[in-house]
């Protein structure tokens, strides 16, 4: 009986000791596996930045061509310009003319927003773009369609100037951004507190419950950039 019992009083500690190891092994695994996803969550958000920085340059070109086109060609040529401009572009919603003094609203579309919807629109100005571009917070312009707007002010013209963004087309591009397995880049208006992108395109235009469970908090205070945790409430 002495055998087993010397057997015993090694193995035990044999154990302890794997156990630990193994402990170890798993909480090593899972830093790595943290930081993997923080760096690709960090790859993520640059890529889908540059993207929508391409988007806006392009946009910011495409006024001054319709602008240009308008004042040395006249008004008949301006809506050539559009009409090519929306064919060859899907992520435009719509052009619009939009004059503040007579609140008076033109789409190339023909598609209406009323004048309270168009006064309760929040605005920021594009500084990377000068003092003339401005973004909108994100609108439903007909049921389950949500838009967005980029606008210009030419002194020159009459009219603000807008160009639409469907966000079902705009957002495309980020579907295939993912974070290891499971995660996904989501877009929010801080504004109206509603996703702008979702993999799942019937959340655009919701409320992000991400968001408001603990992000919103964040950003309120002043937190920009980098890891935040948060529980669904």
């Amino acid at each position: 009986m002495a055998l087993p019992k010397i057997l015993i009083k090694f193995i035990r500690p044999f154990i302890v000791l794997l156990i630990i190891v193994m402990l170890y092994m798993a909480y090593q695994e899972l830093k790595e596996t943290e930081t993997q996803a923080y760096r690709q969550s960090q790859a993520n958000i640059r890529t889908a930045s540059s993207l929508i920085h391409a988007h806006l340059e392009s946009t910011v070109s495409k006024f001054y061509i319709l602008e240009q086109t308008w004042l040395e060609k006249g008004f008949g040529s301006y809506q050539e310009m559009v009409q090519q401009i929306l064919l060859e572009t899907p992520i435009y919603s719509d052009i619009i003319l939009h004059s503040e003094s007579k609140d008076n609203y033109r789409s190339y579309r023909g598609t209406s927003l009323t004048k309270s919807s168009v006064k309760n629109l929040s605005w920021k100005r594009l500084h990377s773009y000068g003092d003339k571009f401005y973004v909108s917070s994100i609108y439903e312009k007909e049921p389950g369609h949500w838009v967005f707007a980029v606008k210009h002010s030419n002194p020159k013209l009459l009219f603000n100037m807008w160009i639409e963004f469907d966000l079902f087309y705009t957002t495309q591009h980020f579907k295939d951004l993912k974070t290891l397995e499971s995660g996904y880049v989501f877009v929010v208006d801080a504004t109206e507190k509603r996703l702008v992108f979702h993999p799942d395109p019937q959340r655009v235009g919701t409320r992000s419950i991400s968001y408001s469970a603990g992000i919103e908090e964040q950003v309120d205070n002043g937190f920009r950039f980098g890891t935040i945790e948060y529980y669904y409430k």
